[in-house]
Parts: C-alpha cells; sequence; structure tokens
C-alpha cells in the first residue's frame, strides 16, 4: 500500500476498518488485551483522522488497526519491543498529568513485565521546549526521559505544527497566530514564524 493515501483511499480504508472492527478485537484478545483496552486502542483510528485529515499518518492508522500499538491508559505502547527498547506514543486524548502518566507505567509493568525499557522519540524533547513553565505536564513528561540530542529537520518541523496546531507550517506562519496562546503555542508560533529548527530527539525512561 502507498503512503500518505489520496482522501477516497483513506475513506475506504476506514470504512474496511469500521467493518472488519470485530477480527481488530480478537486480534488485541488474542495478544492478551481485554476488550476495553481494544476499544480504547482502536478509538485512536477515527480521532488521528478527526484531528489532522489529510495530515494523518496513515501508516500508524494501520498500525493501531493490526494491534501493533496498544492504549493504556493515556499512553500507547508497542506491542513488540525494538532494538531499542519499547515504544512509547503520546496520543491526543486530554491533558497528559503526571499522576495519569504513572497509570500508565504501570498499567503497561503489568502487561510486559517488569524490567523493561521504554523509549520514546517526539518532537516534545526539543530543548527548546525547556521555556515552558516549570509546571507544564509537556515539561513534566519530558524530564522522565534521558534523552539524546537529535540534529533539527524539516519532518521535526512539521510534526511541531501538526500536532500544536494541526496544520502545516505554511498555513500556521499564514494565517498568524490566535488571541490568547498557550505557552506551547507561543513557542511553536516564534520557531515556525521565523523559519527556526527543530529537532525530534529519542528519550529512554529514567528507571
Amino acid at each position: 500500500m502507498s503512503l500518505p493515501l489520496p482522501p477516497a483511499s483513506r475513506t475506504a480504508l476506514l470504512a474496511a476498518m469500521d467493518d472488519l472492527h470485530e477480527g481488530a478485537v480478537a486480534r488485541f484478545a488474542a495478544l492478551g488485551f481485554p476488550l476495553e483496552v481494544a476499544e480504547a486502542s482502536l478509538a485512536d483510528i477515527r480521532r488521528k483522522d478527526e484531528l489532522y485529515g489529510e495530515l494523518v499518518d496513515d501508516g500508524w492508522l494501520i498500525d493501531a488497526f493490526h494491534g501493533r500499538v496498544v492504549t493504556l491508559g493515556r499512553l500507547q505502547f508497542e506491542t513488540h519491543a525494538g532494538e531499542r527498547g519499547r515504544g512509547i506514543h503520546i496520543p491526543e486524548s486530554g491533558p497528559l498529568a503526571p499522576a495519569s502518566v504513572d497509570d500508565s507505567l504501570a498499567l503497561a509493568q503489568e502487561y510486559f513485565g517488569a524490567g523493561e525499557t521504554y523509549v520514546c522519540t517526539s518532537w516534545v524533547f526539543d530543548p527548546q521546549l525547556c521555556a515552558l513553565p516549570e509546571r507544564s505536564n509537556l515539561r513534566a513528561f519530558a524530564e522522565r526521559f534521558e534523552v539524546a540530542p537529535a540534529e533539527p529537520t524539516e519532518a521535526a518541523l512539521r510534526s511541531l505544527a501538526k500536532f500544536v496546531f494541526r496544520s502545516s507550517p505554511d498555513d500556521i506562519v499564514a494565517r498568524g497566530l490566535a488571541p490568547d496562546p498557550s505557552a506551547l503555542e507561543r513557542i511553536a508560533y516564534d520557531v515556525l514564524s521565523q523559519r527556526g529548527t527543530w529537532s525530534e530527539p529519542t528519550g529512554v525512561l529514567k528507571v
């Protein structure tokens, strides 16, 4: 399957996933996850499509459908660990409160066992976000990880625009910053409007 998909093909893909929903739930059950976890995991497919439209990552939709990513509370985890560890992802499902992150990590330990190494590659680890207030949930999340520096990329800038504004960098610059922006939106807009740089480092969860 060629990615990204044109809109008509994505519509057909989503309809097929809806038709095959019961089989997808059974696949999660075969992996050892109960119905509520399966439903929470599969809900991310439609949520991503609704939030991002043409910017959606079609490969992610397919991975979620096939149970390669599972939602355990506030966070998502890859069901198969890679060479560096088991991947963590952050769905767009509400505040990233420290207590909810703790609960997700505890659930992951129940399902995957103790002694796991967890890794996360994300735009949220760019050092420019150290300018967020100390009370910021996003900053508190980032501080849980030992982060290796990474080179800035255009892909990281697109991630920043997508996840903060649900848009592309050029569209954001053209329309300007909305009134009463959050601290995160101000930082992101300053970078995007000034043609700055951004990175997507990998962090390893501290033990």
